[in-house]
């Protein structure tokens, strides 16, 4: 026999429906409110997150999708150790001067003892298949040709980021590792895949920015997953910002990661060269602009998938 639900318990249930069906409304609306901007950056990102959100993939798409999720899966069985050692700089750039003063510099550590198994650090790690479906869909509707990755992993979002690339026939894509074997295998995979508009660069950020800044400027995309140290971020952002012209976009991966995060997603959502923000809740898009005055929005995706 099914047990009775008391009265308040249904009142709760119908409240908790109630309000998920008016953030659902809600969420649609402000989409459609970007997707019908005059901007062309603004309505790019509506038109994208609006297909994110009906889960739409195209025939161009889907081939791309399915072989990069049977290289996910692949690696997600493997059982392959590799040392998690970051590479050891061979002199001290001006970036790294600051990073190391400002105390954000990543630190470095010997192999001896820093291991981990392939198949740990792709479930762990890697960006879920939605959240690549997130940004292949950007890299779609903005088209960049000069796009930059802060955090490689194995590869999985730069997989999704270079698919769109190709789709569309046109940009490359930069992906920088600070593990050495993370940076092979990343190479590895997306050679595998054919995504040839891909290049994988071993060595923390400030250690070789001097060097790709050059063939990167100016930069019209990027995604950085590289740290969850704030002031780490903050100095990324300022870099990366100084080669992008108005609007270009920067999404920044675990703004809510920590109390460190929020702070820094809040500084960059007043940054007199970010004129709008968008929220989504585990990642966040800033719309680099000439001038000050920022639009913020909050948009919950809400796929299952995007939780991961």
């Amino acid at each position: 026999m099914t047990p009775r639900l008391s009265k308040a318990r249904l009142r709760h249930a119908y409240y908790l429906v109630c309000s998920e069906a008016l953030r659902r409304v809600a969420n649609r609306r402000t989409i459609e409110h970007l997707a019908s901007s005059s901007d062309p950056t603004m309505r790019a990102l509506g038109l994208a997150l609006g297909e994110v959100l009906d889960d739409r993939v195209t025939a161009e798409e889907q081939p791309w999708v399915e072989r990069i999720e049977q290289a996910r899966a692949r690696l997600e069985q493997s059982q392959e150790i590799v040392s998690m050692a970051r590479r050891q700089p061979q002199a001290t750039t001006p970036l790294r001067a600051r990073a190391l003063l400002e105390g954000t510099a990543a630190e470095i550590t010997e192999a001896a003892g820093q291991t981990a198994v392939v198949g740990r650090v792709c479930r762990n790690a890697s960006k879920s298949p939605a959240w690549g479906l997130v940004l292949l869909k950007l890299v779609r509707h903005l088209k960049p040709t000069s796009c930059l990755e802060i955090g490689a992993c194995l590869g999985m979002s730069a997989a999704y980021e270079t698919a769109a690339l190709q789709i569309d026939g046109d940009g490359r894509l930069v992906t920088v590792e600070g593990i050495d074997s993370l940076a092979t295998l990343a190479a590895a995979n997306l050679e595998t895949l054919g995504l040839t508009s891909a290049t994988v660069v071993a060595g923390m950020f400030e250690d070789v920015w001097d060097d790709i800044a050059p063939g990167l400027s100016p930069i019209d995309f990027a995604f950085i997953d590289g740290s969850h140290n704030p002031r780490a971020a903050l100095l990324y952002f300022e870099a990366i910002e100084a080669l992008m012209k108005p609007g270009a976009v920067l999404v920044f991966d675990d703004i809510h990661w920590s109390k460190g995060m929020n702070a820094a997603w809040t500084i960059l959502q007043t940054h007199p060269h970010v004129t709008a923000t968008v929220d989504l809740f585990d990642v966040g898009i800033c719309v680099i602009g000439a001038a000050g005055g920022t639009e913020s929005y909050r948009i919950g995706l809400g796929l299952p998938a995007l939780r991961r």
